[in-house]
């Protein structure tokens, strides 16, 4: 294995598909880099990681002349951190442990090798076994917190609201006993970067990768049971405080869908009911019992579902993160949480093995989008023509003076084209204004006139019919 530099060390293996090409890795060892010499002798690099114990590594050398068997590089104790990723891209960080133990092999033919394996700082709760009690109305999250700075860690501890009366520790490992906390009350212990998480877990939640079928998704296993999958969950206890029994209960329901379409228990009830009974020594409150019941019914609606996938080499699939699978049969595809996950850098390739499970059967399908009704199409209209303009001679609309004018002006074309004259507009207005003086006054007009002069001169009220017959009579012309 040739190094192209001291930071970061290529693998010479061939093309993949999906964009990426020649994976890489960065080794550092008591936080620097790696000597060249391990990377020119360095074969194989497997890395796991586990949400129920603690993450392991392994590194496989080139053991010739005793080159590190007898070396004190890679002794235990030494501090390693492992990062995984593509030489066109980037690293990723996925261990961060110490060694632990040394394994060498001398074959009967071929060359000799040194496997180097470490675990995670999640080790160190494995020891030493311990017995005490913890104080009265603690968290088991203030206990977990307590707990990583006694063993050097860094805390990643979610709340978990409930106090509780005692909490004994009776002769266990702090591994043994954490994880027993966080089985009652539905939580996950794991140790990642050199924290302790004590959360529950993200089954539906977390940064999620796709992994689609035959493009970064080599291989699929899928395996479903509901054999004993319970579909409700009865917890009995006793308070010896109290000296009166605690109870508690849970059923279908509490357990989170995945972006199924019906869950384990519920699918479980198909077979018949089957509550499953849950005996504890000693639980101080109806709310303990409740609380460990839930928990008991997500662990096992967990179990409905598992699979493997192998897909090419990705390092931030993690254990503890949800991915989706996409690309195989509708049932199958949907989110799934990853349990264990496995990187394998090796000469012929890198790949990443992951160990899934869910709770839930199907995909649930996103509603069609709501489409509005198109509108009725529109009549399309002939284009409007503009209007003629108007002629200079046009009379005006509901004019009577301008009607009447041009009435005359009319006959006196009428007139002058009768009798072959020359027709002047200017002459045919004058001699119709003219006209008009010229006419006689109205009489019964004129009479109307006087009449209401007279009045208005007396101060008289003036009516138009007793005016009229007063008036003088009408001419009349001749017969």
């Amino acid at each position: 294995m040739a190094a192209t530099s001291p930071e970061r060390r290529d693998l010479p293996l061939p093309k993949t598909t999906g964009g990426r090409h020649v994976p890489s890795y960065r080794l550092y060892l008591d936080g620097a880099d790696a000597p060249p010499a391990v990377a020119e002798d360095l074969h194989e690099i497997f890395v796991e990681q586990a949400t129920d114990r603690a993450d392991s590594f392994a590194l496989t050398l080139a053991n010739e002349r005793h080159r590190w068997s007898d070396a004190k590089t890679l002794r235990p104790g030494t501090k390693v951190r492992i990062e995984l990723g593509y030489r066109e891209d980037r690293t990723y960080p996925v261990l961060d442990g110490e060694v632990v133990s040394w394994k060498a092999v001398y074959p009967r033919r071929g060359p000799s090798i040194l496997r180097v394996q470490g675990f995670s700082r999640y080790h160190r709760l494995e020891r030493p076994r311990l017995t005490r009690a913890w104080p009265a109305k603690s968290k088991f999250s203030d206990i977990a917190r307590k707990i990583a700075d006694e063993v050097g860690l860094g805390c990643g501890v979610e709340d978990s609201g409930l106090q509780h009366e005692t909490v004994f520790q009776h002769n266990q490992t702090n591994l043994r006993f954490l994880v027993e906390l966080a089985r009652r009350i539905g939580f996950e212990c794991f140790v990642s970067e050199g924290k302790l998480f004590f959360r529950r877990p993200r089954l539906e939640k977390g940064k999620r990768l796709a992994l689609t079928w035959k493009e970064n998704l080599i291989g699929f296993r899928w395996r479903s049971s509901i054999a004993r999958v319970p579909t409700a969950v009865d917890v009995r206890s006793f308070d010896p405080g109290r000296k009166l029994p605690s109870a508690g209960g849970a059923a279908s329901g509490v357990e989170p869908p995945m972006g199924g379409t019906i869950t384990g228990p519920t699918l479980a009830g198909r077979l018949g009911q089957a509550r499953q009974r849950v005996v504890f020594e000693v639980l101080r409150r109806d709310e303990e019992a409740k609380t460990l019941a839930e928990a008991t019914l997500r662990r096992a609606a967990v179990t409905t579902v598992h699979a493997e996938a192998v897909c090419q080499g990705e390092p931030r699939a993690q254990a503890g993160l949800v991915v989706e699978v996409a690309g195989v049969s509708p049932d199958l595809c949907g989110l799934y949480y990853i349990e264990r996950a496995t990187q394998s850098l090796l000469p012929a390739g890198y790949t990443t093995t992951l160990h899934l499970v869910r709770t839930s059967l199907g995909q649930v399908k996103a509603p069609p989008p709501v489409l509005k009704p198109a509108p009725p199409p529109r009549r399309r209209l002939p284009p409007r023509k503009a209007p003629p303009a108007p002629h200079p001679f046009a009379p005006a609309r509901f004019d009577p003076a301008v009607r009447e004018r041009v009435r005359d002006q009319v006959a006196a074309l009428t007139r002058a084209a009768a009798v072959g004259a020359p027709f002047c507009e200017e002459c045919a207005r004058a001699e119709a204004e003219a006209a008009e003086e010229a006419a006689p006054p109205d009489p019964r007009a004129t009479a109307l006139v006087q009449a209401l002069e007279a009045a208005a001169k007396d101060g008289t009220p003036f009516c138009e019919e007793c005016a009229r017959p007063a008036a003088a009579p009408p001419v009349q012309g001749p017969a």
